[in-house]
């Protein structure tokens, strides 16, 4: 049986029941708690499965749902499952950074002052709604952000249309910062990378040059402009720092700019994209305060709570926001993808380690997550040696890997 899951603050029951009401007498079968949680059985024991079977996963955002203990996991969970999921606003609500992150690019409506067919704001989004629950985009989807306002683009290029979009691309960062910004308004698919990178690999020293100071300029341009903000602003700037440091791995003349961005930004998921960059880029001092931050539960805490921040766009030809977006991967995937990195033992890595570690012991820690075998017998087999502690520099952050390591164990 195919069913809406509608999740809301109780704050807005009245709200929610009515559009329950509504839902109902149009044919839709819809769960909500506590009228859906069967008698003698706690919420928790029953939320994972009941999103996961969900067809559409609503929410009915206000104000009300930052102050909700439960919301920001079941959408965390509903992406998880690649839920299709949809947003009905029913006030001028403000997001915190926990879902400004995780509704980055969800369609969402206008607001909505009355679940009825005489409000045009609600016509609209019930008919988008109706579209999607009879749909069979989710897996298959990206959506892109522009101007703040989200709209859906079927993946599928072809090569030639994948050549085309990374030409265009490379053109634009040869052009002007003013371009760059043009381009990374919206999302590129990840398949398009590889043509970005084989493209910019016939570039000559001075063209490269170029490219750098309008992704700086960009970035900085952005910083400063109160006009961009939002998801737009995570997708230009993820974007720049990605290119910035994934085509310029040998550039370490881009790491004192890249702290000051660091220290500058205020946005807990750009941070973390700057963190990757001086990753990659092997500057493992950053990555290291990031790391000590998420193992002791400090700001960037979140990471316990949401596989939003788990996603590995440090892995070559993973565009740092499609990981999330194409709604295709899981903390699975992300789980993986860092073990994977952890079994080459490759001490230019080493400065990812230090964060790879940190956040597979948050997540462990606070999901109880247990690894399995063979993902033990790699964290096992991570080689201490001297040429990871040559890169790391510090013999603090030695140590500290050394710890984590074996907190790591716990979980085995």
């Amino acid at each position: 049986m195919k069913y809406i899951f509608l999740s809301y603050s109780t704050k807005d029951s009245n709200t929610a029941y009515k559009l329950k009401g509504f839902l109902e007498s149009d044919g839709f079968v819809v769960w909500m708690a506590p009228l859906g949680i069967p008698v003698g059985k706690k919420y928790p024991e029953i939320i994972e499965s009941v999103i996961r079977e969900a067809e559409l996963f609503l929410l009915l955002a206000s104000n009300n749902i930052c102050k909700s203990n439960w919301i920001d996991k079941e959408v965390e969970r509903a992406i998880n499952y690649s839920r299709k999921l949809i947003i009905f606003k029913i006030d001028d609500c403000s997001y915190n950074d926990v879902f400004n992150f995780l509704l980055a690019c969800v369609q969402c409506s206008e607001v909505i002052k009355d679940i009825s067919l005489n409000d045009p704001a609600f016509v609209r989004a019930y008919n988008d709604l109706k579209t999607l629950f009879d749909s069979d985009i989710p897996s298959k989807q990206i959506h892109i952000a522009k101007n703040d306002e989200v709209s859906i683009k079927e993946s599928g290029l072809s090569k030639e249309e994948q050549i085309r979009e990374a030409n265009n691309m490379v053109k634009a960062f040869m052009t002007s910062k003013e371009e760059v910004i043009n381009v990374l308004t919206h999302l590129h698919f990840k398949d398009v990378n590889k043509y970005v990178f084989h493209e910019c690999q016939n570039l000559n020293e001075e063209q490269n040059k170029v490219i750098v100071d309008n992704l700086l300029n960009a970035y900085e341009s952005v910083f400063l402009n109160p006009n961009i903000s939002g998801r737009t602003e995570q997708a230009i700037k993820g974007q720049i720092i990605y290119y910035l440091t994934r085509l310029n791995k040998s550039n370490s003349s881009l790491i004192p700019k890249l702290k000051q961005f660091y220290y500058e930004e205020s946005n807990i998921w750009i941070r973390q994209s700057i963190v990757y960059g001086l990753g990659a880029l092997n500057e493992p001092t950053i990555p290291f305060e990031f790391a000590k931050k998420v193992y002791n539960e400090e700001d960037e805490s979140l990471v316990n709570r949401s596989w939003t921040l788990c996603f590995y766009q440090d892995v070559t030809g993973v565009d740092p926001y499609i990981y999330l977006d194409d709604n295709t991967s899981s903390w699975d995937n992300a789980r993986k993808a860092r073990l994977d990195r952890l079994a080459k033992n490759d001490f230019n890595n080493a400065s990812l380690i230090v964060v790879d570690l940190a956040i597979l012991y948050a997540f462990a820690s606070n999901r109880k997550y247990h690894f399995k075998p063979s993902e033990k017998d790699i964290i096992t087999h991570i080689k201490l040696d001297k040429q990871i502690k040559k890169h790391l520099i510090s013999k603090e952050i030695f140590n500290f890997i050394k710890r984590v390591l074996k907190e790591l164990k716990r979980f085995y």
